[in-house]
């Protein structure tokens, strides 16, 4: 699978599921610096940066720093997390679809709906 196929897959579930995106089609060519992820997916309960690689494809190390910047919010979306269901449960998440039990210790007020460790 491509980098071009897997993002149609990403974004068409992303608009299946409510969630709002913007495709950056190539750093290179945007004014700043380069490496920017290829997708943001946002939702009114947080946000996700997707760096979209399809079969055989590498990041480049200003790809990897930036993933290292955003942080926890960062996905490296590739065909192996489509297939077994990753990369759908991460915008589920987004989406509020995915839920757990609160716990009597702490409030359930984790992003994206996951329950603190």
């Amino acid at each position: 699978m491509t980098g071009g196929e897997l993002q149609d897959l990403i974004t068409r579930a992303a608009d299946e599921l409510g969630l709002w995106w913007v495709h950056f089609p190539d750093s290179r060519r945007v004014r700043g610096r380069p490496g920017w992820v290829d997708l943001v997916v946002l939702s009114y309960r947080g946000r996700l940066f997707g760096e979209v690689k399809g079969s055989g494809d590498k990041r480049t190390i200003a790809q990897v720093q930036v993933g290292l910047m955003l942080g926890p919010e960062y996905r490296l979306w590739d065909p192996r997390g489509w297939h077994d269901g990753t990369v759908r449960k991460d915008l589920e998440k987004l989406a509020g679809l995915t839920r757990y039990p609160p716990s009597p210790e702490i409030d359930n007020g984790g992003e994206f709906g996951e329950r603190p460790v």
